[in-house]
C-alpha cells in the first residue's frame, strides 16, 4: 500500500470508529476541497451511504455557484444537510481584529449549531503535513494565524479529543523549525510554557550542578 493508500485507510477506520462509538455525530462541510474530500472519504467508509448529518455552517460569503454545488450534491448524494447561518458580524468581539472576528463568527455560528442538534462529536480535517500517525496518542498542537489561540488534537483511545485555548492577551511563541521541517517536536516542560503564554526564545537556562 502506498503512503495515500495508507492516509486513506486510517481516515477510514476513524469514520468507522466514530460512528460505532457515538451516537450523533455530524461531518462539517465548508463547501472547500478539503471537506469535499472527507465526504468522499464518509461515503467510501460507508459504501456510498453518509449515514450521519453533514452540517454547513453559512457565513452567507460563499459564491452562487458553491451554494449551487452543495444543493446539487446534497441531492446527488442524497445527504442529511443541516445548514446553520452564523450570527451577524456585529454580534462579534468588536475588539478582535477583522480575520479573528471573521472566525469567531464561524465558531459561534458552530456553538449554535451544537446546542441546537445536540451532536456529540464532529468529523473535521486538519490541513497538516505532520506525516505522523494521529492514532498515536501524541498532542497534536496548531496554532491560529493571530497566534492568540491554541488547538490540541489527541487520540484518547475511544476517540479523538479537541482541546481549546485562547490568550486574553499577547501571543502563542513557538519555537522556530527548518524550513523544509513539517512541525516541531516539544518536550512536556516547553509545551507547558506555551500553554501559559511564555516566550521560549526568551527563557533563559542556567547550568545544574554536576558532581565532580
Amino acid at each position: 500500500m502506498d503512503r495515500l493508500g495508507d492516509l486513506e485507510a486510517q481516515s477510514i477506520f476513524i469514520f468507522r470508529e466514530a460512528f460505532a462509538r457515538l451516537k450523533r455525530l455530524a461531518l462539517l462541510w465548508s463547501l472547500g476541497k478539503d471537506s469535499n474530500v472527507m465526504i468522499w472519504l464518509a461515503r467510501k467508509a460507508f459504501f456510498g451511504r453518509v449515514p450521519f448529518p453533514v452540517l454547513h455552517v453559512d457565513t452567507g460569503k460563499k459564491f452562487p455557484e458553491m451554494y449551487a454545488f452543495r444543493d446539487r450534491y446534497a441531492r446527488e448524494w442524497t445527504l442529511d444537510l443541516l445548514v446553520e447561518p452564523c450570527p451577524p458580524i456585529d454580534a462579534v468581539d468588536a475588539t478582535l481584529p477583522p480575520a479573528a472576528r471573521s472566525a469567531a463568527r464561524k465558531t459561534e455560528g458552530l456553538k449554535l449549531a451544537l446546542a441546537r442538534y445536540g451532536f456529540d462529536g464532529l468529523f473535521a480535517r486538519v490541513r497538516s503535513r505532520l506525516q505522523a500517525d494521529p492514532l498515536s496518542g501524541h498532542l497534536f498542537t496548531f496554532r491560529n494565524r493571530t497566534a492568540d489561540r491554541l488547538k490540541v488534537l489527541y487520540w484518547g483511545g475511544h476517540g479523538l479529543c479537541l482541546w481549546c485555548q485562547r490568550l486574553e492577551a499577547g501571543r502563542y511563541h513557538f519555537p522556530g523549525a527548518p524550513a523544509d521541517a513539517s512541525g516541531i517536536e516539544l518536550t512536556a516542560g516547553q509545551f507547558q510554557m506555551i500553554l501559559d503564554g511564555i516566550d521560549l526564545s526568551r527563557v533563559r537556562r542556567f547550568k545544574r550542578f554536576a558532581p565532580p
